[in-house]
């Protein structure tokens, strides 16, 4: 199933939501009946929190089925509160916007570059993947360039040849690509999708539904 949805009249709802094959998260503002939408979509239950008091969660999370990591900007109460429903990590870096670093499937991760070794680690650790240091379209934002599900993989429209390849070997999966948002191509910024279903943002034209339609098999 594909619904677009707008976040407080925000079309970019990848910053402000993560999901799993499991389970949502999504900021405490949303109204009930959309996080009912949100659930009957991805079909996952869905909680709420804020990180860091932020409610630009998909930014500062990313996350698998085997488990999420947080920045460090979390406090002890919404740690503690998320734990309870998540295998739950910290990681300690000076780029807070995980969710933008991180492109993790239930098997693999790819990552910045620029994240430490320790963290490389810890995401392995945590998520129980296979990690690989890459880029997108030549950014380092490689969580905000592409999106993944168990069942497709969506890119930016300016991923190399070279990129895509590497990609598609890594994964184990032919990527296609797209934009959202009437010609974005920052994808998981507009983009909030698992293996079940996707929600992208309200701008989204015909054209750019289909092709993500078609990418992540949710025909």
């Amino acid at each position: 199933m594909l619904r677009t949805f707008t976040f407080q009249e925000n079309p970019y709802i990848g910053v402000f939501m993560r999901a799993s094959d499991n389970l949502a998260l999504v900021p405490p503002v949303v109204r009930e009946e959309d996080r009912a939408m949100v659930g009957e979509v991805l079909k996952v239950p869905v909680i709420t929190s804020t990180i860091g008091n932020a409610n630009i969660i998909g930014s500062l999370m990313a996350c698998n089925s085997n488990g999420w990591v947080a920045s460090n900007i979390i406090t002890s109460p919404e740690f503690q509160h998320l734990a309870r429903y998540m295998n739950l990590t910290i990681l300690r870096e000076r780029n807070n916007a995980l969710g933008n670093v991180i492109l993790a499937s239930d098997t693999r991760a790819l990552i910045s570059p620029f994240l430490s070794k320790q963290s490389e680690r810890i995401i392995g650790d945590i998520l129980d993947v296979e990690v690989l240091r890459g880029t997108i379209a030549g950014q380092d934002n490689v969580g905000m360039s592409a999106v993944i599900t168990g069942k497709g993989l969506l890119c930016h429209p300016k991923i190399t040849d070279e990129e895509k390849t590497v990609l598609d070997d890594f994964f184990g999966m032919r990527s296609s690509i797209g934009t959202v948002n009437f010609g974005i191509p920052l994808i998981g910024a507009g983009l909030c999708a698992n293996s079940h279903g996707a929600l992208v943002g309200g701008k989204t034209t015909g054209v750019e539904l289909n092709r993500i339609e078609h990418a992540l098999d949710l025909i």
